[in-house]
């Protein structure tokens, strides 16, 4: 009981060390919080000068939410937000823990389940930490919105989904989850308070410059606009970025280049936009049952949601390697399947997933294979194809498998 005491005091003096360290440099936050300081003062948030270069993309709920708070230390706001971030993952693990069964398990299993998570996952949490993002947050309201609906409650799940969608569109994508699986009564009310949120801002900020605001920034999130449609810089990783730099001619990098089709900007957009349609399609056959209805089990549910947050940094723009933390549910999923059922894989299978999740370990990193690999790795999009290979993977370990005798015969 002492060692064990002992071993949890020393893991909250760590993470509130780290939190003070994250907090301490420049980081992702300083842009949120500087933008709730220009929006006091009427400034358009969306144009530069920006702090560190870096643009703002939040929306403006996100900047007057953080505008008290930016009179604070930065620093102060950002070291209680990484103790909160810190938080979120242990609280996802718990969560997560509640959709499997884990009578299937043996310590050991669990422990050798937890320990695959980390380290397919610490890369992209660990830029989360250093960046202070918002990541971990969202999925995490995410998970805890489903965990809420499963115990019937549907108010407060409706308003947590609404905020973090006037935070940052991305969790729109289980809107139509929501009404796929008769969540009927959470959909509505999502809709409802996420217009709600979107205009209160008006009360502080008027009508002319929140509309300037939002004319803005749906200008910077729109995936359909021309500047999201190329992103040539080597820290994007969704498809826009690694679709038509491979169709287009555009940069190389120390004499490497990446297209293999010189096609036409329009063309190569289209085709992006077609890959984003067949990725959002493919959810159907995830969701394999008929429209209006509840999932079979929790593990279904798990299964269905592993997917639609797979495919959500690579659907959306301006996508950087954090975003892939949503791949959490996903590996946990994964190495869940292959624990359970790893000796009825084959070893071609087996090495095959073993191949395409490399990209998402810290062997890929910077002080482990060099600088030069790394943004070689970064210039190809290496972790985007990794994704989506990913796929067929997930899809092949179906949750009926488990109760299956045999998976991989025909592999």
């Amino acid at each position: 009981m002492k060692k064990t005491k002992g071993f949890q005091i020393l893991i909250l003096v760590l993470l509130l060390l780290w939190s003070a360290l994250s907090a301490s440099n420049e980081n992702d936050f300083d842009i949120f919080l500087d933008a709730g300081m220009k929006i006091k003062n009427h400034i358009n948030i969306y144009l530069p000068p920006f702090k560190y270069n870096l643009p703002y993309l939040y929306s403006p709920f996100f900047a007057l939410l953080l505008s008290p708070l930016s009179w604070l230390p930065y620093g102060l706001i950002e070291f209680f937000w990484m103790l909160f971030m810190f938080y979120n993952l242990f609280d996802l693990w718990r969560m997560s823990k509640t959709y499997f069964n884990l009578h299937n398990l043996r310590n050991s299993q669990v422990n050798l389940w937890l320990g695959a998570t980390i380290f397919y996952i610490l890369t992209t949490t660990l830029f989360n930490i250093s960046q202070v993002q918002m990541t971990v947050f969202i999925c995490w309201i995410l998970f805890k919105c489903i965990d809420l609906l499963e115990n019937n409650k549907n108010i407060l799940p409706a308003l947590l989904l609404a905020l973090v969608i006037n935070i940052k569109i991305i969790p729109i994508a289980l809107l139509p989850y929501l009404l796929y699986r008769k969540y009927y009564q959470a959909f509505s009310l999502t809709i409802i308070f996420s217009i709600i949120l979107i205009f209160i801002p008006v009360l502080f900020l008027g009508f002319d410059y929140h509309a300037l605001l939002l004319q803005s920034w749906w200008k910077v999130i729109n995936p359909a606009s021309n500047e999201n449609l190329l992103e040539t810089e080597k820290l994007y990783q969704s498809l826009t970025s690694a679709i038509p730099v491979l169709l287009t001619d555009n940069t190389l990098y120390m004499g490497f280049k990446r297209n293999i089709l010189n096609t036409s900007l329009q063309t190569a957009q289209v085709i992006t936009n077609i890959f984003r349609v067949v990725l959002i399609m493919i959810t159907l056959l995830f969701l394999s049952t008929k429209p209006f209805k509840k999932a079979n089990t929790k593990l279904n549910i798990y299964w269905e949601l592993s997917y639609i947050l797979l495919i959500t940094p690579l659907i959306f723009p301006h996508q950087h390697k954090y975003a892939y933390f949503f791949l959490l549910p996903c590996f946990i999923y994964l190495i869940y399947f292959i624990i359970i059922k790893y000796k009825e894989f084959s070893k071609i299978l087996l090495t095959f997933i073993i191949l395409i999740t490399i990209p998402f370990t810290p062997i890929i990193g910077k002080d482990v294979i060099g600088g030069f690999l790394f943004d070689l790795f970064q210039f190809y999009r290496i972790m985007v194809y990794a994704s989506i290979l990913l796929i067929p993977v997930l899809y092949y370990c179906n949750p009926d498998k488990l109760n299956s005798n045999k998976i991989g015969d025909n592999i």
